[in-house]
């Protein structure tokens, strides 16, 4: 089968609402805005180079931090330097979406790695960060997020929340790792190896630059070795 039917180009690639309208106004999130289109379309073109490929996969599922915002460039987000880190042990194929909620790796994500038919060597998860910024009663972020870590693959890596001071993201951190004990599912302890944010965070005030994707790759870098062997 054409490695193009398995993975159909997606719809165009669009900002958000928020950051369309503050990025008239804030070049830090202006900037944002042309990465979400500019990144997305790279990875497209990367996984269709690794639906070819006969290397092990590692598959990376979840929001804006595994498509590397903020970075100056997909290959110094956490999955392009991961990448970078394994070469000959593993190619990517990047399932993320920037925006992406539990709900959308639940029921976007997950099912599309299901129908391209592929066994990954090893599955990243980094999501979470958008629900914070719902409305919903905490106990339903925490359930989704059980959910999420009961369904994934066992060799998968799911990070903990960058916290930022919030209550929340420290209540879905300590979902992932309870639900990462009693599943066997590694975890990539991010909120822990995040000391602070001063020179790590991105023009946009939200996401990681290049030195503040360190926390991520030194959390998730030892538990994808150990997987991939």
């Amino acid at each position: 089968m054409d490695i193009s039917t398995r993975l159909p180009l997606p719809e165009p690639v669009r900002p958000g609402l928020l950051v369309r309208t503050l990025g008239t106004v804030v070049p830090g999130v202006r900037r944002t805005g042309e990465q979400i289109e500019a990144f997305a379309a790279e990875w497209h073109r990367r996984n269709l180079l690794a639906l070819d490929s006969d290397q092990p996969l590692l598959v990376a599922l979840g929001d804006s931090l595994a498509q590397g915002i903020g970075a100056t460039s997909v290959d110094h987000g956490y999955v392009g330097r991961l990448a970078e880190a394994l070469q000959d042990r593993a190619t990517v194929l990047n399932l993320s979406a920037s925006g992406a909620k539990i709900s959308d790796v639940l029921d976007r994500q997950l099912p599309t790695l299901e129908r391209l038919g592929v066994e990954p060597a090893v599955v990243t998860v980094t999501v979470g960060s958008n629900d914070l910024l719902r409305g919903l009663n905490p106990a339903t972020h925490a359930a989704r997020m059980r959910r999420l870590v009961e369904v994934l693959p066992v060799n998968a890596v799911v990070a903990t929340l960058p916290d930022h001071g919030s209550m929340l993201a420290r209540r879905l951190s300590a979902v992932v790792r309870a639900s990462g004990r009693e599943r066997g599912v590694a975890v990539a302890d991010v909120s822990a190896e995040m000391a602070g944010w001063r020179g790590k965070m991105a023009p946009d005030g939200f996401h990681p630059n290049d030195a503040g994707y360190d926390a991520w790759v030194r959390a998730f870098l030892p538990a994808v070795s150990e997987k991939l062997g």
